[in-house]
Parts: structure tokens; C-alpha cells; sequence
């Protein structure tokens, strides 16, 4: 496969701190993503989600910046937040869409995962869909169906994030519980 032209990327962070490193993790990974880029000559466009990431990005890398969305974790994450990003991506007509986010392993672990997908006129290209009869416009339904499947996996980030999140937080909470019962009596 070639190299993408262009190159949206969703960097999903948090709005609070005293999560451990989750923030810094992702900005950490989104900066290389974007170094790399720079050096293959890739344009790249980044929505971020969480004031954390944008903060930790705002400086040197703002150029990058197409849109940010804080407090989206004030409420309950939905689907309908997820089909809103979706939609952001796709507003911009990238070769190639990234997500960047927190995946959980466990209470004390997580990695920052990439979760990239080739531009919606794959699916029309790749013929694997003519055997197939539609209902309508077959170009709108793939765009449609392309869609959905972002929404998917961008719902599904959002998930991985808030608990990779939750689970730090527990951590450096329960952490610091120990330490102030652990300080020494006068």
C-alpha cells in the first residue's frame, strides 16, 4: 500500500487531571504521529477531544489543529457524540482517518492505540461489494455504511479511554490513600 496523502487524526484525551499519564501519553504519541507525517510529507489535519491533549499541544503544535471539543465527558459518552466526531472527520476529505486513544489492559495499564482506516472510496474500489444488490444508490449506501462504522469505532474509543481514565484515576487515588496513612505520628 502507498502512502496516504492527507491524513485526519482524532487525538481522544481527558479533561481532568490526576489520571496518571494517560493525557501525556496520548500528546506524546499524537507529536510523533505528526513529526513522522511531517517527514513522509503527509498533510495532516487533528481534532482533539479532552482540553488535556490540546493544552499539551497548543504550543507547538497548533498549526495541526482543525477542531477541538472539551467537556465531552461531562454527561454520559453516547453514541450520538461519537457520530458527531465521525462527522467532523469525514468533513474533512482525508486519504486516511487515526484515532489515537487510551486502550485499557487492566486497573494499572493501558496503551495508547492508533486505529486507522483507509478513506471511504475504499469500499467502492475494492469490488468486494458487487455481488452484492442494493436498496437505492449503491455509493451513498458504502458512504453511509463507511460512516456507521466510523461512528463505531470512534464510540467504541471513547469508551476504551473513559475507562482506561476511570481505572488510572482509581490507581493514583487509592496511591495516594496509602501514602497519607503510611506518614509518620507524632
Amino acid at each position: 500500500d502507498k502512502a496516504p496523502e492527507s491524513v485526519m487524526t482524532l487525538a481522544i484525551s481527558s479533561d481532568k487531571g490526576l489520571c496518571g499519564g494517560i493525557n501525556s501519553k496520548v500528546v506524546k504519541e499524537t507529536k510523533l504521529s505528526l513529526a513522522a507525517h511531517e517527514e513522509q510529507g503527509i498533510t495532516t489535519e487533528l481534532l482533539i477531544v479532552g482540553g488535556k491533549a490540546r493544552d499539551g499541544l497548543m504550543r507547538t503544535h497548533s498549526k495541526y489543529f482543525k477542531n477541538t471539543y472539551d467537556e465531552a465527558y461531562k454527561g454520559p459518552v453516547t453514541f450520538s457524540l461519537a457520530s458527531f466526531l465521525a462527522e467532523q472527520m469525514l468533513a474533512s476529505s482525508a486519504s486516511s482517518y487515526t484515532i489515537l486513544y487510551n486502550k485499557f489492559k487492566s486497573v494499572i495499564a493501558f496503551d495508547v492505540t492508533a486505529m486507522s482506516f483507509k478513506g471511504p472510496e475504499v469500499l467502492g474500489e475494492s469490488g468486494v461489494f458487487d455481488e452484492y444488490e442494493f436498496e437505492g444508490e449503491k455509493e451513498e449506501i458504502l458512504a453511509d455504511l463507511y460512516q456507521f462504522n466510523l461512528a463505531c469505532s470512534v464510540y467504541g474509543c471513547l469508551l476504551e479511554n473513559q475507562t482506561s481514565e476511570q481505572a488510572s484515576r482509581m490507581t493514583a487515588m487509592d496511591s495516594a490513600s496509602n501514602n497519607a496513612n503510611r506518614r509518620p505520628t507524632r
